[in-house]
């Protein structure tokens, strides 16, 4: 999605708020801000260059440019959260985290997995972990932000994680590690 003329553009917060109601009539649920956010993270985050969520507060964007970009975009994959047992900074560069101005630290981190994802990268489909901007690629269990690898989860760590989203229904990519 190609910025539109500066002067029609408003505030990215008020736009989507602008956008809710015309978002959640499309698709026929209640489609949140944070959904919105979150989903223009999934959408255009690599485009955007959004390295951290708080990133895209940055962003100016006209709300019918907002419904058009996510008009075809699943919001029930934010119906599925999977919570696992590690902090994925254990596994991480520390040299990145900093870098990219992230240094939270928790118990548990939460994946996402998005049904209609454009990017296929790093397997498809693969996780998002998006405090950090982070994610995992199913198939090899690599932690990305954008295309740079800065970690690694283990084979068992990466089993679990897996066996998780399968008893929710979502289907894995083959298995590589």
């Amino acid at each position: 999605m190609s910025p539109t003329k500066p002067e029609t553009q408003i505030a990215l917060g008020d736009a989507v708020v602008q956008t809710l109601p015309e978002l959640s009539n499309i698709h026929g649920r209640e489609v949140t801000s944070e959904n919105v956010l979150y989903a223009l993270i999934i959408r255009f985050g690599d485009e955007w260059e959004i390295r951290v969520p708080f990133d895209i507060w940055n962003k100016t964007m006209r709300p019918d440019d907002i419904v058009q970009g996510l008009t075809d975009f699943d919001f029930s994959a934010f119906d599925n959260e999977i919570s696992v047992g590690f902090d994925v900074s254990d596994f991480m560069d520390r040299t990145a985290i900093y870098h990219r101005r992230v240094g939270i630290k928790w118990d548990n981190t939460t994946w996402r997995i998005h049904k209609y994802d454009a990017d296929p990268f790093p397997s498809n489909p693969h996780a998002h972990q998006m405090d950090q901007n982070v994610r995992l690629d199913l198939s090899r269990g690599g932690l990305y932000k954008v295309k740079r690898k800065v970690g690694q989860l283990t084979r068992k760590e990466l089993l679990e994680v897996r066996s998780r989203f399968e008893l929710k229904g979502i289907e894995m990519p083959p298995l590589a590690i």
